[in-house]
């Protein structure tokens, strides 16, 4: 069993171009945590995205992989591909790892998506460590920060949802997104959103500026820490703007599933399958780490 801190690392930091919008930005690299999901009989293209967090762990959003009354639907159905940047599933990428999905964990509070988004949160095991390379890493999740250090920080969200046009992009893009407090977020949206705004959520966005839509759901929303790397903080649950707009794409502010409102849920599943999960990565670190504590104590050179 870990501790109550759980770090989960990446090998190096990966920089991405910063876009206005994913509606309106510009083509991303391939972000080398960001994972395509997709359904069966739902076409080649992704319905959700979702964060990799280790060689066979994936966080997204527990609606991507249920109906609206939280049943889960069959592992069966959906393939995950890391490495991906082509929206287009048939399309041949020398750095995509496809995966079939071998358990989804939802969170107990889940009850679907219609009236709600409590506990909108998932948990994928995949069928097969994925290689971590340049192109595939796992991105940095520690289970003991809090959200009270987000005020005025800037977010970033990427994915294959459908752009202004309402038509899904081809290729992946990456927007900003900042954080907004949470008066300020209820006060401005309208009031057949507000529902969304649980417990559990933070909101991001801006009421003029970039925004994301369906095909996005359960992206993480990734901020820079300050050791300057990447970190999960939120899953993309709902958008004002599929909301309030019958499924126009239109700016608005995002509803996301705090990282921190579910840690002690995380880290009980974490704890579990860590020894499988963890990147060759971390427990290098975590080697490196015990040969200094024996070298200290031994008086080593």
């Amino acid at each position: 069993m870990w501790s109550s801190v759980l770090w989960i690392t990446c090998a190096a930091v990966f920089g991405v171009h910063q876009v206005d919008s994913i509606a309106h930005g510009h083509e991303a690299p391939v972000i080398p945590w960001q994972a395509a999901i997709y359904k069966k009989g739902h076409g080649n293209f992704p319905i959700c995205g979702g964060t990799l967090v280790g060689e066979d762990l994936v966080i997204s959003s527990a609606a991507c992989f249920s109906d609206g009354d939280g049943s889960k639907d069959d592992v069966k159905d959906f393939i995950i591909i890391l490495g991906k940047r082509k929206s287009n599933k048939t399309v041949t990428e020398d750095t995509a790892q496809e995966r079939q999905v071998k358990e989804v964990i939802l969170s107990e509070r889940f009850k679907g998506n219609v009236l709600s988004s409590s506990s909108n949160i998932a948990l994928v095991h995949l069928s097969s460590k994925v290689s971590i390379n340049d192109a595939v890493k796992t991105i940095n999740l520690n289970l003991n920060q809090d959200d009270l250090d987000l005020e005025g920080k800037q977010g970033q969200i990427a994915g294959w949802g459908l752009t202004e046009a309402g038509r899904q992009s081809e290729e992946l893009r990456v927007v900003n997104l900042p954080y907004m407090n949470f008066s300020t977020c209820y006060d401005s949206v309208p009031n057949i959103f507000r529902p969304k705004l649980t417990y559990d959520k933070i909101c991001a966005g801006t009421l003029d500026g970039a925004f994301v839509c369906t095909g996005d759901f359960g992206s993480g929303w990734t901020v820079t820490g300050s050791d300057g790397q990447q970190y999960l903080r939120a899953v993309l649950s709902d958008a004002q703007t599929w909301a309030s707009f019958k499924g126009q794409c239109k700016e608005g502010v995002a509803a996301l599933t705090s990282i921190a409102a579910h840690r002690d849920w995380l880290r009980s599943h974490l704890s579990e399958s860590h020894s499988s999960s963890l990147s060759s990565a971390a427990m290098l670190n975590i080697e490196l780490f015990l040969l200094t504590v024996l070298g200290i104590m031994c008086n080593l050179p």
